[in-house]
């Protein structure tokens, strides 16, 4: 039976895997990852395996080493990929790998609640199926998949496994791995105060020193190295009643709440102190008056550590349960997937439904001739293309610039876009180029500067630009 067991845990965690990867090189190979954030992170992890200083143009801030925008020194410890492979899809591989990971510990943690085998595949199942766990694989790379990962591997020795020393390197590299993440944990922390008292000594320390790293990574150190307050600061109501009402004023924040607690069928009401993380994690974005990154669906990828709050909430109640009896927990596992199952479909559509879709698996390699001619690109030189194109662009020394019609005031060596109908927007996206228009008027000066000589390319609707170095 064991045996089984462990063949079942294998295909189920492999078939994850299988899929989710997929999903993640079809938005590659049609084209849809854009320098925000996806190029933008390659870029820095880039650099830093080819040991050259992490400076980004930030669209805001200009010029500046990455810690300036956020504090973020884990992404020390993912750049080492590029010396295995230059390839950019390593990162949505390893993207893929933490979330799988993180379906494992999910595993792991309900196993040690002594819950039945069929319970942790199917809570495990249901983490992985939430929206706000598989948004990320399709919206570029971010550092949450990564993260939560550690946080549950942190859960899992710390208070299951009762090991200090791995715990708190666990510790140590989630918070590393977003300046907002100490936050998180803090609020990971709270229940497990009240229900693990021989551990109250042990968790003020981790609760302290999450504070400090919050404080002193994004609002003394990156304020220092970007020479002005800390960017992502929210605005928050200036009146107390405002943090209760702000929680649920609009319909889409009340979607928001619904959403999430539905996609686990509700249990995580029924948690007692495991809902405090949830509500907190869920304040972050829903309290201030105004945030940088304001997203109230369970899209991007905001949504991850929500995902791990609302699943621990529901091994919790799981675990209640089960102390009684047998029989229930059993029928209220089953019931717990189907309506899980219905969400999704129905509601929360998570990117894993696009492998059910015939057309996914038709445009698997649509952009083929777009890729060859992406390869006409010197590969060293500094380089001006769209949001969608300069990700395949950024491993090189020199500069990388987002379009601008201001294109002089860079001078770069290579300018790049394409034209082509039925593009997303956000292809154009720059923060300078917004719309098409404007792309076309880029185009029209390109093509009446002299310092700029068109390169032809079989493919009619990509504009491929090299600076004019010859005498005059």
């Amino acid at each position: 039976m064991q045996r089984v067991k462990k063949i079942v845990l294998v295909l189920f965690f492999l078939t994850f895997f299988i899929l989710f990867s997929c999903i993640s090189l079809w938005r590659f190979n049609t084209g849809q990852v854009f320098y925000y954030d996806f190029g933008h992170y390659a870029r820095i992890m880039w650099l830093i395996s080819r040991f050259l200083p992490p400076i980004i143009n930030h669209k805001v801030l200009g010029e500046i080493h990455f810690f300036g925008d956020h504090f973020i020194p884990g992404l020390y410890l993912i750049a080492p990929l590029f010396w295995a492979t230059a390839k950019l899809q390593v990162l949505l591989i390893q993207q893929v790998l933490a979330t799988v990971f993180a379906g494992f510990l999910v595993y792991k943690i309900v196993g040690k609640e002594k819950l039945p085998f069929i319970t942790s595949l199917i809570i495990s199942f249901i983490f992985l199926l939430f929206a706000g766990v598989e948004n990320p694989l399709v919206t570029d790379w971010h550092t949450e998949s990564t993260a939560v990962a550690f946080l549950l591997l942190f859960i899992y020795l710390f208070f299951y496994r009762k090991k200090g020393l791995p715990a708190l390197v666990c510790a140590v590299i989630f918070m590393s791995l977003k300046d907002s993440n100490p936050l998180s944990f803090l609020f990971m922390l709270i229940p497990y105060f009240f229900i693990q008292k021989e551990k109250r000594k042990e968790i003020i320390f981790y609760v302290i020193f999450a504070l400090l790293w919050f404080v002193i990574g994004g609002y003394i150190l990156t304020p220092a190295i970007s020479k002005q307050p800390y960017l992502y600061s929210p605005v928050l109501p200036s009146k107390p009643w405002e943090f209760v009402t702000n929680f649920v004023n609009l319909p889409i924040k009340r979607k928001l709440i619904f959403d999430s607690l539905a996609s686990f069928g509700f249990l995580p009401v029924f948690s007692g102190v495991f809902l405090l993380p949830i509500i907190a994690e869920l304040s972050i974005r829903l309290v201030p008056t105004y945030i940088h990154s304001q997203s109230f669906t369970l899209g991007m990828h905001y949504n991850v550590f929500l995902g791990a709050f609302l699943t621990i909430a529901t091994i919790q109640v799981f675990s209640t349960i089960h102390l009684k009896t047998k029989r229930f927990q059993m029928g209220l596992i089953i019931l717990l997937l189907l309506v899980s199952l219905f969400v999704a479909k129905k509601i929360t559509r998570p990117p894993l439904l696009l492998a059910t879709n015939s057309v996914f698996w038709k445009e698997w390699n649509v952009k083929a001739e777009l890729f060859n001619e992406i390869k006409l690109v010197p590969v060293s030189g500094s380089v001006m293309s769209q949001n969608n194109i300069l990700p395949h662009l950024v491993q090189r020394k020199e500069k990388v610039y987002l379009l601008s019609l201001d294109y002089k005031k860079y001078q770069p060596q290579t300018i790049m876009f394409d034209l082509a109908p039925g593009q997303n927007i956000n292809n154009y996206y720059s923060g300078e180029i917004r719309d098409i228009e404007q792309v076309l008027e880029l185009k029209r000066r390109l093509l009446n500067d002299k310092d700029y000589l068109r390169v032809t390319t079989l493919y009619k609707d990509l504009y491929l630009f090299k600076r004019n170095v010859s005498p005059k």
